[in-house]
């Protein structure tokens, strides 16, 4: 074959004729193309003498071409695509990636796959400290054209799982998605729609003993509608949203509740169970507590609002606590002849109500204000 030409300007490349043609595009780039007697280019390379990066372009008789990214004698990338070129496998050497496509008639992707080996070395790695990751990890995907029956999409790994269902229009009908991390051995998020939309969805994280430690449900705007979990002292809570924004929440220690209370649609609470130890604090809204069979713990900070405690034990073996932090004048009054009221500060914003409780019955000494 006769030696390049040089050709400046760069015309387009479906413009060249047969031959062997080498040009320069910009300052750093040298660019070399074959086109056989048909017209065809058959050959493609580009060399950045700023990355030391060679990539070629190889046309093969089937029709097929291979692609390849080469660094200092070393390749980087190889890319092999069919005869109408579409791509249909791909290695990333340096970061350990490769990847695969596979096409139905009509140009729709059927299936396609990844395979990471973090092992491999890639640009974060330093040599010299021989740090590798230990892990690696396979993917796959299942997709479906418009015209055939919907079935799942599908995504497994070492350490990860999906499957995604579409109805006829290509919308999501259902998302299962599951992995595995520290502590937990397992999460699940489920969305169920068939409308589509925005997907209700629910969200599971299991320990590693099997055992549900988290769940949350949320509507199709994304808002958490129900939830139950585990806390770090073994209790279990469980909260659940009504149509009207109420929520209903109850935490039990060993079969028993500690807590039930129901936050309203104002943000105030309404306590109708308190264990003996258990704690409540107050919200700035105008809040209901109820003491159980008291040895509980009621703390309001300044700007609570006006509150009221039923079945308060004043004394005795379980005798309640309240704690108040201000720093703010507060005294002790009788209240329609049954009660005690307890002011915080001279303006009567922030009053505690203590329900058959009178003022003789208690003293400012049982109260603890910090």
């Amino acid at each position: 074959m006769p030696a390049p030409q040089i050709v400046s300007p760069i015309p387009p490349h479906s413009d060249l004729p047969p031959g062997q043609y080498e040009f320069q595009d910009g300052p750093w780039v040298v660019e070399s193309i074959i086109v056989d007697e048909l017209g065809r280019q058959t050959f493609r390379s580009s060399y950045d003498s700023r990355t030391g990066v060679l990539s070629t372009l190889k046309y093969l008789s089937d029709g097929t071409s291979t692609s390849l990214n080469d660094k200092g004698g070393k390749s980087i990338i190889v890319s092999v695509f069919n005869e109408k070129g579409w791509i249909v496998s791909q290695d990333d050497v340096t970061n350990g990636i490769s990847r695969a496509w596979d096409y139905d008639a009509a140009g729709f992707i059927k299936h396609s796959s990844v395979e990471i080996d973090a092992r491999s070395p890639s640009p974060g790695q330093e040599p010299e400290t021989d740090r590798v990751p230990d892990f690696s990890w396979t993917s796959q995907d299942e997709y479906f054209g418009p015209y055939e029956t919907p079935a799942l999409k599908v995504l497994t790994s070492d350490t990860e799982g999906l499957r995604v269902a579409y109805d006829l229009t290509g919308t999501v009908t259902k998302v299962v998605h599951s992995f595995e991390t520290g502590a937990l051995s397992k999460t699940v998020d489920q969305w169920d729609d068939s409308v589509g939309a925005r997907i209700p969805h629910r969200h599971v994280a299991y320990d590693q003993t099997g055992k549900i430690v988290l769940e949350d449900r949320f509507d199709k705007a994304g808002v958490l509608t129900y939830e139950t979990k585990t806390l770090l002292d073994g209790a279990h809570y469980a909260m659940n949203v009504a149509a009207d924004g109420t929520h209903i929440q109850i935490t039990e220690t060993d079969g028993a509740i500690r807590l039930q209370e129901v936050v309203r649609p104002d943000g105030s609470l309404f306590v109708s169970k308190l264990s003996t130890f258990a704690t409540v604090e107050s919200t700035p809204h105008n809040d209901v507590f109820t003491s159980s069979n008291g040895g509980a713990t009621f703390i309001f900070a300044d700007g609570f609002g006006q509150d009221v405690i039923r079945n308060f034990h004043a004394d005795g073996p379980h005798q309640d606590r309240i704690i108040i932090e201000t720093g703010r004048e507060v005294n002790l009054w009788s209240h329609n002849g049954t009660d005690t009221i307890i002011t915080v500060g001279n303006g009567g914003s922030d009053t505690i109500i203590l329900k058959n409780v009178t003022p003789d019955h208690i003293s400012l000494s049982d109260l603890f204000i910090v």
